[in-house]
């Protein structure tokens, strides 16, 4: 199984490739590297130990040492990297192709290939707040959000389309918050990026749709009889989302006071994540009283709702809260 995967890493590491000027931008990180960092000479010679490795496991650590380099260390930063800046072809082309490559499991490679989508809006929204986001680099990001969706989307598993679909909402929030507050010109930039979140975000939702209908279509088939195990674990779920609703309820009445400005793309994100927690409570009743009247599967498809209405609240307040310390931190900076 181990060498198995192994040769799969190796085969997906083969097809990484760098344009000419990536290659040039790679070399010039490392010349500058080996110019800042003084050689040591090591009492144990490389050879002594390389040639008892297995080529495969060269490979690997080879793969694991371009990561630490090129994608993951302090020193080059290029997980922070932006469009545009000199280490963002080694974050994207080589580092992101790698964590894939390395993922131990389909479901981790799932859960991989779902954050590149985010980290993909997250860069357009750093970018849309610091007023950075231009024409071409908005069309670069649609571009890379829906091959990434489309790629990606058929083949998740139902717990990865899920977090997929309230990762696509809760950014779509957090754009549209940013863009109230943008100039036209920007304003346009958001929506090319707008473009390719709200046609993934409507495959997303067709395919938990269906999922409910398929689930309405088999109930007929299951026994009307009341299931004791099945009521505890229904009200053990809806505690915990009743619970999950406070809490995010209780962050937001916390920031809204903490909010300096009321007219301010935190505030708004603020307000939107208000009107869902609001939603996700309406479902959750809605579900109690379906679940009431053993009409099971509507409650579960109800209470499926309101979940990730509170994720979807959860994470675009997180993700506000960030882009008004950097905001704030530009501002000083200036």
């Amino acid at each position: 199984m181990k060498n198995n995967h192994i040769k799969n890493t190796i085969v997906e590491i083969k097809k990484i490739s760098l344009t000419h000027q990536e290659k040039s931008a790679l070399f010039d990180v490392l010349d500058w590297y080996a110019e800042s960092n003084p050689s040591v000479k090591s009492p144990y010679s490389i050879s002594t130990w390389t040639h008892q490795l297995s080529r495969p496991l060269t490979y690997v650590l080879t793969s694991l040492l371009i990561v630490l380099l090129a994608g993951g260390s302090s020193v080059f930063a290029s997980e922070g990297a932006l469009p545009g800046d000199i280490l963002y072809p080694i974050k994207i082309h080589v580092s992101e192709p790698l964590k894939v490559a390395l993922a131990t499991s389909l479901e981790a490679k799932q859960q991989v290939k779902v954050a590149q989508v985010e980290e993909r809006l997250k860069e357009a929204e750093t970018l849309a707040v610091q007023g950075r986001l231009t024409s071409s680099t908005s069309i670069e990001i649609q571009q890379a959000v829906a091959m990434r969706v489309s790629d990606v989307h058929d083949s998740l598993s139902d717990k990865n389309k899920n977090h997929l679909e309230v990762t696509l909402a809760a950014h779509e929030n957090v754009l549209e918050s940013i863009k109230k507050h943008s100039s036209d010109s920007e304003k346009t930039n958001i929506e090319n990026v707008q473009i390719a979140l709200r046609q993934d975000t409507e495959v997303a939702s067709a395919s938990s749709v269906s999922s409910i209908m398929f689930a309405a279509k088999v109930a007929p088939m299951r026994s009307a009889k009341i299931n004791p195990s099945a009521s505890t674990a229904f009200s053990e779920r809806k505690d915990k989302v009743q619970k999950a609703i406070q809490d995010v309820d209780q962050k937001i009445h916390n920031n809204s006071k903490n909010n300096d400005s009321a007219d301010s793309f935190e505030q708004s994100i603020l307000n939107t994540a208000s009107s869902s927690i609001q939603n996700a409570q309406t479902k959750l009743n809605q579900a109690e009283d379906n679940h009431s009247n053993n009409n099971d599967d509507e409650a579960n498809a109800l209470i499926d709702v309101s979940e990730k209405k509170v994720q979807e609240a959860s994470i675009s307040i997180d993700r506000g809260l960030e882009l008004g310390k950097l905001k704030w931190s530009n501002r000083g900076n200036k």
